[in-house]
């Protein structure tokens, strides 16, 4: 294969020779860490394509050799045990970094779990909008709710106002719970902001890699308990052999480890699973990616700063006071002397069609076009 050929004579390039090569990977020191990964990963001879190549080297003429390529794959194959001694060198030597990337995203995905299933600030935004939800649906079968989905948070801005065209329902709900608890929007947005980094943690694909890591440390043991059974005593007059004195203590050492922090991802992957739960988010770890879920983190942080942007208050006009003044100026006009029914309905009509939702008259009375606040409830979550 020329492309491979290629391949392995630009990584073979930054080898030292390959008899010093075979002496270094016995001992299993002196390399750094990327070559170890590079030979590591490396596709090596077998017994029988090793076998068919030293006889055909015997049967070379003089003065024709192997090129870089082939005389470092030959080398390789003349270690002792080199694909294990290669993988264990490999684990070992990256299994600190393995361990640190692990705990680092078990950190931020844990906090921000605590943080959304913890915060006060947030049950309390998420009260008011469920406040407002229900007022908005009263009288449809889909008010009076219990909850709401968190898909519904993104939506928010979309509903514009009736009486300012550049004013949302996001805008009203922000200012409503700046007033109904006065600055906790400050603490609401130190809260969200915890739940950033976890927006970019693939659960599910850190979890299988660690799992996998963990698997192939278990597989290179067994191999290793096999070499320890027959160890080689000497090789190019070096001894004892590390693979099968110092490198089963060390490979058991980081198994332990990667099991203790096995627990710790179980545990954060629980948490998770609980948080969908209690958000009535369907799925788990695998169906709801976390990439996914913790985007309410975005629309939050939308949220604090609409609500800090703005001085606005969204404000609908009541409906419900033109129908009572029409109502009441119905029963006067039936009530006067002389009125026929035909003059009183047809005028009712007329007046329902002419008129604008609310009277200069009636506004005055009412202090103004008043803001949903006035009639709301005050804001109840259900857990």
């Amino acid at each position: 294969d020329s492309k491979r050929r290629q391949a392995l004579a630009i990584a073979f390039s930054r080898l030292p020779d390959p008899d010093s090569l075979q002496t270094t990977i016995f001992e299993m020191e002196m390399l750094g860490e990327d070559v170890v990964e590079l030979l590591a990963k490396t596709t090596l001879l077998g017994p029988e394509e090793a076998q068919l190549m030293l006889s055909m080297e015997s049967e070379m003429p003089a003065g024709v050799a192997w090129d870089r390529p082939e005389k470092y794959l030959l080398a390789l194959a003349d270690i002792p045990h080199v694909e294990c001694r290669l993988t264990c060198w490999y684990l070992r030597t990256s299994g600190q970094m393995k361990k640190d990337e692990t705990r680092e995203w078990i950190g931020v995905l844990t906090r921000a779990v605590q943080v959304l299933d913890g915060s006060a600030p947030l049950k309390n935004f998420l009260g008011v909008v469920l406040t407002v939800g229900n007022y908005m649906n009263g009288g449809t079968n889909r008010g009076q709710a219990d909850g709401f989905g968190v898909d519904a948070l993104g939506k928010l801005s979309t509903v514009k106002a009736s009486s300012d065209s550049n004013g949302t329902l996001l805008q009203f709900i922000c200012n409503m719970f700046n007033k109904k608890y006065p600055g906790e929007l400050q603490k609401l947005k130190a809260d969200v902001a915890a739940t950033a980094p976890a927006a970019r943690v693939h659960l599910a694909d850190s979890e299988s890699a660690f799992r996998l890591f963990s698997n192939e440390v278990k597989s290179a043991i067994q191999m290793v308990e096999k070499v320890k059974a027959n160890p080689v005593k000497e090789y190019k007059g070096h001894s004892p052999d590390p693979l099968a004195e110092t490198v089963p203590a060390q490979m058991k050492a980081l198994s332990e480890e990667l099991d203790a922090i096995a627990v710790e991802v179980q545990g954060a992957t629980e948490s998770y699973e609980k948080l969908l739960v209690k958000f009535a988010v369907s799925g788990n770890a695998r169906t709801k990616p976390t990439t996914d879920f913790f985007e309410i983190g975005k629309v939050l942080r939308w949220i604090y700063l609409s609500a800090t942007s703005t001085g606005q208050i969204f404000q609908v006009p009541i409906v419900c006071t033109h129908l009572f003044g029409l109502l009441e100026w119905t029963i006067s006009e039936a009530c006067a002397p002389g009125s026929s029914l035909a003059r009183v309905i047809l005028l009712g009509v007329a007046r329902a069609l002419l008129s604008p939702p609310l009277a200069k008259q009636q506004q005055q009375a009412l202090g103004g076009t008043a803001p949903w606040e006035s009639f709301m409830p005050a804001p109840v979550l259900v857990h």
